[in-house]
This record gives structure tokens, C-alpha cells and sequence, in this order.
């Protein structure tokens, strides 16, 4: 259970750990009330939240864990507030290009490393990307997913360390060759790990990942602002400055307001 008494708390997805607590800093330095940021894969939050957690505002790496927490009657509507795009972290030796990246991902010799689906919204978007490879190469769906190494996981084998940090003991410790993430998390990690490159996905295999926000049963009077704050220019400006691509550069918003 949360404490209302700590200001406005914020579960949101590992990748929103940084910019969130850029945010929540920035909105109490400009409003007062502090925020505090609980960050991890969105599914277990959503779990969590279930479970009887009950934080001001949910802000999760896909629509379907807020849309799901709403069909329950914990939460409000889901309003998109950031989009995201994947792309492929790996070693430089491996010489990945946009032209042989598929060849790589199946080649039998190449490592690959993934989040996991339904725990975290980015093995989610990984599979989809591999259900696109399917149509330009029969079978590479199960191929891919058959290798796939799961580095974040459930909480049955967590990972030693929150978030990106197990990417970057997934590359020092010559676990995987290449894994297929957020960009954002990609120029994360590779300030941290010397010698990995971002490769961008071809048109063909794009996937874009749209970041939902909802206000949690019970939230706090202040949750509200700082919901409209992060979908104001201002958020937007610094979720743009963390390499996320802000809403207000698209009309297709799969819902568009948050009550």
C-alpha cells in the first residue's frame, strides 16, 4: 500500500525511471507537492496495483495494463502521453546493419536478448517485430522466439539489478550479442557499456510503442496537475529531451483525455 500522506506516488515503467524522476522533481520545484517514483516492468506493476497498491498514477509502457486496471474499476481513462520506437543493441564485431539485421536476429550463432512478454511491455513489442519478420520470412517467428533469451524477467527469477542495469550485466557478461529494445534504453546503456552500437530497425520490421498514463482510484487532489503537466508542453519538452517522441507531435491518440 501506498502512503497519501508522502505527496503524489507514481508507479511507472523501467523505462520512465529517469525521466519520471526528472519530472516529478521539476513539478515540485514549480508546485510543491514531492513525487515519488516506484519503477519496474508495467505487467508486475499492474499486478501489484491489483494486489491492493494503490499509488496516484499509473503510468505504464503499453494502453492495455492501464485500459485493464480501468475495466476493474481501479483507475480512470488511459491517456497516451509518450510514444517509443525499438530498435537493436549490439556488440560493434557484429557488424549490424539495417540491410542484414534480420539475417543476424536468426542467424543460430547470434545471442539475442529480449524482455518478456506480458511481464514487460517491451517483450510484448519484440514479439510483435517478430510477427512482422514472420510475413517477410515464414517461420521466423517461432525461430526468433524459440532463442530469445528473457533478460528481464518475472518474480520468479528477477533480475539481480532494476531495469536497464541487467542489460548492461547481460553485454559486460557476454551473455547475449544483441537485444532488441527501446531507443531510449539503448542511449542508456550505451554511455555504460563500451562497444555497443544502436542499429535501427528497416521500415518493414518498425514497431512503435505508445506509453499509456492513468489516475489511480483514490488518487491524491495534486495527481491531476501532474498528469496534465506531463501531457503539457513542458512535460512534453523534457520526455522529448530523454528521447521519447512526444504526443503533441501526432493526432493518433488511441484515447486523448483523462478525467
Amino acid at each position: 500500500m501506498t502512503n497519501k500522506e508522502n505527496g503524489i506516488q507514481i508507479y511507472c515503467a523501467g523505462s520512465l525511471r529517469e525521466v519520471m524522476g526528472d519530472i516529478g522533481e521539476r513539478f515540485r520545484v514549480d508546485y510543491g507537492p514531492r513525487v515519488t517514483v516506484t519503477a519496474g516492468p508495467s505487467g508486475l506493476l499492474r499486478e501489484r496495483i491489483e494486489a491492493g497498491d494503490r499509488p496516484d498514477l499509473f503510468a505504464s509502457a503499453n494502453l492495455e495494463h492501464p485500459r485493464k486496471l480501468k475495466s476493474m474499476k481501479l483507475a480512470g481513462p488511459t491517456v497516451t502521453f509518450a510514444r517509443n520506437r525499438l530498435c537493436v543493441m549490439s556488440k560493434a564485431e557484429l557488424e549490424l546493419t539495417q540491410a542484414n539485421i534480420l539475417d543476424k536476429l536468426l542467424d543460430p550463432g547470434v545471442r539475442l536478448g529480449t524482455s518478456t512478454p506480458v511481464v514487460d511491455p517491451g517483450g510484448d513489442y519484440a514479439w510483435a517485430m517478430f510477427k512482422k519478420a514472420e510475413e517477410l520470412r515464414p517461420g521466423s517467428f517461432r525461430r526468433l522466439t524459440d532463442k530469445a533469451r528473457q533478460i528481464v524477467r518475472g518474480p520468479t527469477f528477477p533480475p539481480s539489478k532494476p531495469g536497464v542495469l541487467s542489460l548492461i550485466e547481460a553485454f559486460e557478461n557476454d551473455e547475449v550479442d544483441l537485444y532488441v529494445a527501446y531507443r531510449t534504453t539503448a542511449h542508456l546503456l550505451i554511455k555504460r557499456v563500451p562497444g555497443i552500437v544502436i542499429t535501427e530497425l528497416p521500415a518493414e520490421l518498425e514497431i512503435e510503442a505508445f506509453f499509456g498514463l492513468t489516475l489511480i482510484e483514490g488518487a491524491c487532489a495534486q495527481a491531476g496537475p501532474l498528469a496534465l503537466y506531463l501531457l503539457a508542453p513542458e512535460g512534453q519538452r523534457v520526455l522529448a529531451d530523454y528521447g521519447f517522441i512526444p504526443v503533441l507531435e501526432t493526432s493518433e491518440c488511441p484515447e486523448s483525455s483523462i478525467h
